[in-house]
């Protein structure tokens, strides 16, 4: 065979020779040097040689004229600018990958954190991992968990083929594909089980790693036997606000202060009054004094038109429930789908509870409003304001509005306080009688802080209005303030994608359909028709 006949060709050997070299460099700068972008590199220098040598052996006058051709000309051009294009996009994703900066678009900030899981990953002081018992990885959920590791790196995930490493499912307790655990030493918890329909959720995943780092659950009691909300999901109550305190690491139980003599219970971090509607015995009332004096936390949601027996324990503490419903002209309410007795807040007090909810919406129907005595020793924070637009009618027996020919007090009104003052005996139980001996105290110790929040309105938690606006961020807030737990996460919780769908009524359905598939194409054909015999 006569080789010198295709000696020629194999200069242009370098063309793709540059390519390959170009292609392996940045795969190989970019990511790891794999197998296949050290093969592309030396290929290419290997076909780089080769063109080399077959130009120098064809001799110099090939070579003068092979570089005087019109086409090798073009050919040359062409592939230059194609290097340089592949050189600034080889550029453009090396800066990218060193220097990675998102951006999020989305109206609810979809894509960021929220700040309580970044408060959480920062105070996290061991490594966590999350298993995932999925061998197909979810984008979605892949691009959650690295958000997280950028946040924290020492938080690793993985994905887990529970059939290929049954004993790993083993260790975690597996009990159906799809589940997602957290770990941290030797301690593991379940977070979910994730599926096509199931993302990982956010706001799970942060509160299992919270749990992770904590010793000790707070225990909330609801007081039982007023009428409060039930929290056994039996009927409409508070169902919500218990799943998503159960959830962000609480034990929450129910508390009748009948059954317990009027004892307080010794582990009780917060107690929770949440729409009464009879007055607490003189002795139920002395019980939660007493707690409070020894440093407890309470959290009294009032209604209005109700005679609860607490006048004297407010007014301890500079707080006042006036017997009127707020008003709220602004047009707020209908913002939310509810009229003018529902009044939208978007003013709040500076304070851990609120600090981190800006000027986001809540909102509370039929709320009272509450007014404020300076007294001495009581550190007295507005939590919640309502709109300028708004004033206080007075309320009947029977729930209705009265008519009231005086002026009515113009806004804005407080609908919620917090409050807090210095305990006046250390943190022992609350009826001493009852509590072991006790070890000494630290000075810091000696004196804890009592706290007590105060809103003039329970249905902004209820079960249908607590997943709204930011009303179960008010409540979950003040909770964990009333927690006095310092890894207690005080921000606006992970969100969730709005639903933007439309739903109509039957009419509206019609009317649509009837504009559609008739007006339209009518008035089209009829200014279609009025054209063709104008023109005529």
């Amino acid at each position: 065979m006569n080789f010198k006949r295709y000696q020629g060709y194999l200069t242009y050997f370098v063309w793709p020779g540059i390519t390959l070299t170009t292609a392996g460099l940045v795969a190989g700068l970019l990511a790891n040097w794999t197998v296949l972008s050290v093969t592309l590199f030396w290929l290419g220098l290997a076909m780089i040689a080769v063109s080399l040598a077959a130009s120098l052996t064809w001799g110099k006058h090939f070579l003068e004229g092979f570089w005087q051709r019109r086409s090798t000309q073009a050919s040359t051009n062409a592939t230059l600018s194609v290097l340089s294009v592949l050189v600034i996009l080889g550029l453009t994703n090396f800066l990218g990958a060193q220097y990675d900066t998102r951006i999020d678009l989305t109206e609810g900030q979809l894509f960021t954190l929220a700040p309580a899981s970044r408060t959480v990953l920062e105070a996290l002081d061991s490594p966590a991992r999350v298993v995932i018992f999925d061998p197909r990885p979810n984008p979605a959920d892949q691009q959650l968990l690295n958000s997280y590791r950028r946040v924290n790196p020492d938080l690793i995930y993985e994905y887990v083929d529970p059939i290929a490493r049954p004993r790993l499912a083993q260790e975690f307790g597996l009990q159906a594909p799809g589940e997602v655990y957290v770990q941290a030493g030797e301690r593991q918890l379940l977070v979910q089980r994730v599926s096509p329909e199931e993302p990982l959720s956010e706001r799970l995943l942060t509160n299992k790693l919270s749990q992770l780092a904590q010793t000790e659950l707070p225990k909330a009691y609801m007081l039982q036997g007023h009428g409060e909300y039930r929290i056994d999901g039996t009927e409409a109550g508070l169902s919500e606000a218990v799943t998503r305190l159960e959830e962000e690491n609480y034990q929450v139980e129910p508390l009748n202060l009948a059954d317990t003599e009027n004892n307080i219970p010794q582990d009780a971090a917060i107690l929770v009054l949440a729409r009464p509607q009879q007055a607490l015995f003189d002795s139920e009332v002395n019980a939660i004094r007493r707690y409070l004096e020894t440093g407890g936390s309470l959290m009294a949601l009032i209604d209005p038109n109700v005679e609860t027996g607490l006048d004297a324990l407010f007014a301890d503490w500079g707080i006042e429930l006036a017997d009127q419903v707020v008003i709220d002209t602004s047009g707020g309410g209908q913002l939310v789908g509810l009229g003018p007795a529902a009044p939208l807040v978007t003013t709040y007090g500076d304070h851990p509870i609120t600090q981190a909810l800006d000027n986001g919406r809540s909102f509370y129907p039929l709320a009272r409003p509450l007014r404020m005595q300076p007294v001495e020793g009581v550190s007295q924070t507005p939590l919640l304001l309502t709109a300028p637009q708004s004033h206080a009618q007075p309320i009947s027996e029977t729930g209705e509005l009265e008519a009231d020919d005086s002026p009515s007090p113009e806004g804005p009104f407080i609908l919620g306080v917090a409050l807090s003052r210095a305990a006046e005996a250390p943190n022992e139980a609350p009826n001493a009688e009852s509590a072991p001996e006790s070890s000494e105290l630290n000075p810091s110790e000696a004196r804890p802080e009592a706290r007590l929040v105060i809103i003039g309105n329970s249905s902004f938690a209820a079960d249908g209005y607590f997943n709204r606006q930011l009303n179960g961020d008010v409540f979950l807030n003040a909770m964990g303030w009333l927690s006095k737990t310092d890894r207690q996460t005080l921000s606006i919780r992970p969100k969730q994608a709005t639903d933007r769908r439309i739903v109509m009524t039957v009419e509206q359905q019609i009317l649509l359909t009837v504009l559609v598939l008739v007006v339209l194409p009518l008035a089209g054909l009829s200014a279609a028709g009025a054209t063709w015999a104008r023109r005529r």
